[in-house]
Formats: C-alpha cells, sequence, structure tokens
C-alpha cells in the first residue's frame, strides 16, 4: 500500500488560489519593509563585528572560503562583481547589506506562507511575520553583511516542501515524490554550506521525517529507509563533494585528512566559552537578547545602575551610541515598549499553555502536526547547541525565531484577545528596537570605534603598517575605513612589522594604544574576548618589544580619538 502527497487538479487549483489570496496580504507588507530596510542599512557594526572582516575579505577578493560559512563569501563576492560591472565604485558592504535585505524579506515571505499552510488565520500569520522581522537580533542582522540570515530562508523552504513529503517504497517513489526528497536535501545541504550551524537541519529533518513515517497507516521499513536515505544522501553529497572540491583546489590540501581539519573550522579549537553552572542564564540572556536590544542601557539615565549591578561588564559601546543617539525621549519610549512588549509576551504564553492543555484535533498527517513535530524536534536537538556553544548572543538564535514564531501562532487561539496581543507585541518590538537599535546602527557617528579611529582615515592608506591594540571590531574598524594593514602589539607578528619597516612605500603607524591601551577598549565585548582568544590572535607581545626598541625614532604625525598617533621615522 502506498501513500503519497500527490494532488489531483483540482486540489492544485484550490491550492494556487489560495496562495494567491495570501499572497495579497504579504507582497503589500514586504514592500515597506524593504524600503524600510533598505534606509536604515548598517553602518556601524559594533553588533555585527565579523562584518567588518566580510566586507574587506568580499571587496579584495581574499580569504573567500571560510569552512564554517563556506560559500557565503564566495556568493557576495560574485553580488558585489556584478554591482562593479554596472558602475558601482563603493567597498562591498551596501551590496552585501542588500542581499542579506533580500535574504531577509525572503525569510518573512516564507514564515507567512508557512503559517497559511498550517492553518494559521491571515491576520496571525502577519503577527508570526512581525514578531519575526522586528526581533532585535533577525532585524539588525537583515540589516547587516553578516552570515546570520543567509541560510534562513533555505532552511524555512525545506519546511514548506517537508510538509508535501510522504516515506514511500522505492519502488512506488513518484517523479513529484523524488522531486520533493532531492530538493528536501539540497536546500538542507545548502543552507549547512552557507553556514555550518545548519548542519544539525540534517538530524532534524531526518528525525521529523520518521515522525512522519510513524504517523503513517500501512508503513513499512523500506519506504522509511528510502526516504531517509534519499535525503541524508542528497544533503552529504552535496555538502561533502563542495568541501572536498574547495579543499583541494582553493586550500590545496592534498588529503581527507587534512580536508576535514580545515574543514572543522572555529570546532577545532574547541569550545567557544566554557560550559559553566551559569550557562543556562547565560542562554535566557541570549533569548531576551535576540528580541530587545540592550544599547538603551548606556544611557546616562540607566548606565550608573547597570554599572553598580554589572561592575565587571564594559559597556563602552553601548554608553557612546546612547549618548549619540539614543534622546531622553527615545529613552522612555524604548523603556515603555520594552515593558508592554514583556507582558504581552506573557498574556500570550498564558494563553498559549492553556491552549496546549486543550489539546489538538488536528489529523496525525496534516500540515499542522507536520509542523509541530518539526518545531520541537528543532528546539530539542539545536537548543542543546546553543547552550554548550555560544549561548549569550543573538546570533545563534535568529534561526529559532521564525520557527518559534509560527508554531506560537499555529498554537494560539484566533481570539480577539489574543490577536490584540499579538499587535501589541509587535509594535512593541518595532518600536523597542527601531529607536534603539537600526536607527542608531543606520549612523556611524553612534560608533564609538569610528570616532576613535577617525584621525587614521586621512593619514593613512593600503600600503601602510598600523600597529595598535584594541578589541576586536576596533581591528575591524580601522582595517576598513583604511585598507591598512593592522596588526596588534601584544601579537608575534614582528616578521609583518619587519616587512614594512624595511619597505620604502610603507609608513609604519603606532598609535599610543600600542604600548597602553585602557582596559575597557582592549577587552569591550566578552564574546570578542572569547573570539580573540579562540582564533589564536593573542600573542607574547613580541611586537611591541619591538617598538620599544623604536621609541627614539617616533614622531607624531596625528592624533585620532584619545590615540597620538606617530610614525617610525627612518634612521
Amino acid at each position: 500500500m502506498t501513500h503519497t502527497s500527490e494532488l489531483t487538479p483540482i486540489e492544485q487549483k484550490i491550492q494556487s488560489t489560495s496562495t494567491n489570496r495570501q499572497a495579497r496580504w504579504i507582497i503589500p507588507v514586504l514592500g515597506v519593509l524593504a524600503v524600510l530596510d533598505l534606509c536604515t542599512l548598517a553602518r556601524n557594526h559594533t553588533e555585527a563585528e565579523d562584518s567588518y572582516q566580510y566586507i574587506i575579505n568580499v571587496t579584495t577578493g581574499t580569504n573567500l572560503f571560510l569552512p564554517n560559512h563556506l560559500l557565503y563569501s564566495p556568493i557576495n563576492w560574485l553580488f558585489y562583481r556584478l554591482w562593479t560591472a554596472l558602475g558601482y565604485s563603493g567597498d562591498a558592504a551596501l551590496p552585501m547589506e542588500t542581499l542579506s535585505v533580500v535574504a531577509s524579506l525572503a525569510s518573512l515571505y516564507l514564515v507567512f506562507r508557512i503559517a497559511c499552510r498550517v492553518g494559521v488565520v491571515p491576520i496571525m500569520a502577519l503577527a508570526a511575520v512581525g514578531w519575526t522581522a522586528f526581533g532585535f537580533g533577525f532585524w539588525v542582522y537583515s540589516l547587516e553583511a553578516e552570515t546570520y540570515l543567509a541560510p534562513v530562508p533555505f532552511m524555512l523552504w525545506s519546511i514548506l516542501v517537508l510538509i508535501d513529503v510522504r516515506p514511500t517504497h522505492w519502488r512506488h517513489l513518484t517523479a513529484n515524490n523524488l522531486t520533493r526528497l532531492v530538493l528536501l536535501g539540497m536546500l538542507s545541504g545548502f543552507a549547512a554550506l552557507l553556514h555550518q550551524q545548519y548542519l544539525f537541519i540534517l538530524p532534524i529533518v531526518a528525525v521529523s521525517l520518521v515522525l512522519i513515517w510513524r504517523a503513517m497507516p500501512g508503513r513499512t521499513l523500506v519506504s522509511l529507509l528510502t526516504t531517509v536515505g534519499i535525503y541524508l544522501g542528497v544533503a552529504l553529497i552535496l555538502i561533502g563533494s563542495v568541501y572536498l572540491l574547495v579543499a583541494a583546489t582553493v586550500e590545496g590540501h592534498t588529503s581527507l585528512v587534512e580536508a576535514i581539519s580545515w574543514a572543522r573550522g572555529h570546532a577545532s579549537y574547541g569550545m567557544w566559552a566554557p560550559l559553566t553552572a551559569m550557562s543556562p542564564v547565560l542562554m535566557l540572556v541570549g533569548a531576551c537578547r535576540v528580541l530587545f536590544g540592550k544599547n538603551f542601557l548606556g544611557s546616562p539615565l540607566a548606565s550608573e545602575p547597570m554599572a553598580k549591578i554589572f561592575p565587571d561588564r564594559s559597556m563602552l559601546i553601548e554608553r557612546y551610541l546612547a549618548e549619540h543617539s539614543i534622546g531622553t525621549v527615545s529613552f522612555w519610549l524604548i523603556v515603555v515598549a520594552t515593558l508592554v512588549g514583556v507582558a504581552a509576551i506573557g498574556w500570550l504564553l498564558f494563553r498559549l499553555i492553556r491552549n496546549i492543555r486543550a489539546g489538538d484535533a488536528a489529523e496525525r498527517l496534516s500540515p499542522r502536526r507536520i509542523f509541530h513535530r518539526f518545531a520541537l524536534t528543532y528546539l530539542v536537538i539545536y537548543l542543546p547547541v546553543i547552550l554548550v556553544w555560544e549561548p549569550y548572543t543573538p546570533k545563534f538564535w535568529i534561526t529559532l525565531v521564525p520557527v518559534l514564531a509560527v508554531l506560537a501562532a499555529c498554537r494560539l487561539p484566533s481570539e480577539k484577545g489574543v490577536i490584540t496581543a499579538s499587535i501589541v507585541l509587535v509594535a512593541a518590538l518595532f518600536t523597542a528596537n527601531f529607536l534603539g537599535a537600526v536607527w542608531p546602527y543606520s549612523r556611524a557617528d553612534s560608533d564609538y570605534w569610528t570616532y576613535q579611529n577617525a584621525g587614521f582615515v586621512t593619514l593613512a592608506g593600503k600600503d601602510d603598517l598600523i600597529v595598535t591594540e584594541c578589541a576586536y571590531a576596533c581591528l575591524g574598524n580601522l582595517e576598513l575605513a583604511t585598507g591598512a594593514t593592522v596588526i596588534e602589539s601584544a601579537s608575534d607578528d614582528t616578521d609583518v612589522l619587519a616587512a614594512g619597516l624595511a619597505s620604502a612605500n610603507t609608513r609604519v603607524l603606532v598609535t599610543s594604544w600600542a604600548f597602553d591601551p585602557p582596559a575597557d577598549v582592549a577587552e569591550v565585548e566578552g564574546d570578542q574576548v572569547v573570539q580573540a582568544n579562540s582564533e589564536g590572535r593573542s600573542g607574547g607581545g613580541a611586537v611591541r618589544a619591538t617598538l620599544e626598541g623604536l621609541r627614539s625614532r617616533l614622531v607624531e604625525v596625528g592624533r585620532s580619538g584619545s590615540q597620538v598617533i606617530w610614525q617610525v621615522g627612518h634612521r
């Protein structure tokens, strides 16, 4: 006995008509969001500090194939080259951020489609879109040259495909069934090639297929093995072949062991942060931060109490941003919006729990039940990954937000009070995160590192070498703004320093921070310090020791923020 998800011509026509009607709701919304996003692209990258390096890599066409997000930079490089072929002359920031907006809009469209597909009424489907779109993590990274949004549309598309897959004996596979399985495998594989965290989508989808199979009458083991085998086979072949191809042709690895070692990326450094008793608390912090930003806490109205509560936590970046971009009125609007949003979430959780206890009468193979299985499997597998890897930042939570939004909309009753609270939450998220993050990040003058490094912009060029000592985001900002080579005085890059000193075309510029970096400048963000250590950027200070012997040759040539800039003179 076979069980397929084939649709009759009449059913196909009904589904097509339903899709067209749904589009009338979402397309105008996406149009407004597109205009808003393109008008507020990030110019301050302190939240998404890796974006500095990605922009530099794509602009220069160097170091494109990073194993943790193998195809992200190459795809952006191709998009950037298309722009330059059409006459664009700037760096890669604008094209890359535009591509992030495209990924964001595609994701939101798919959130709406999935919600409608699983039986959510249009107004609640739009609420799920709003919860996703205006959450701090999703919204901010939608406007950044960062990796975390690019795979999301492929993950969401895979959900739509999964809903229509039914485990089938290989003898009874139709062209449509096979196409769905191959597409499902390719979507999962491509998401993983854009970011390695989506390797976990493979076991999530595989378990979901098992749960679908268990719900089918007349199921056979062969049908399960056929379905899961085709899916995993396509995904693993795609991922493995691309990694091996890049390892051999771009990286020059000649053995499988070398290729696998390279492909591990950051995992080869061990844990990103140690697993401690505080990890669950940090995980809760990450969950809160993916919804609401914390920049407003740097306001003069809140920074002193925060300093007393968290004496070991630097809020230098937040203080500067708040002082320059969040006025008193904005601060109180953010506070009110955050409190209202938290209250709305509390009410919706209360109604959600009550509705879950009432049970679900949907059929076992309905789109609604299939999505429930996928979403719960996603949570069970992915939450421990966040816990042990990077629990305190919003980045790894971004992929969960659209799934949780649809799940909540699916399980909440479509009654007046719930709809009102849902709309209130959308408005609260928009207000808090637009005023507290999106608008400030769209302005370069809100960036502390832009202020501190401004003096180098007119002084340094791409042939110069700058020696400094500051946080990871500061280094990226300096390199992107000047095009110069930047090294840390705490590093052991004496060969780079020696080459700069020996070159007649290179000026070696040294900042006062290279000798005496302020503590809050060197270690602004806990996650940045962890990242610096995990990537092996810390060293024995050989560069600083060499500079000590050159102090007599240092000539002051300018100032930048609180820094004095010296040039190493000739003998």
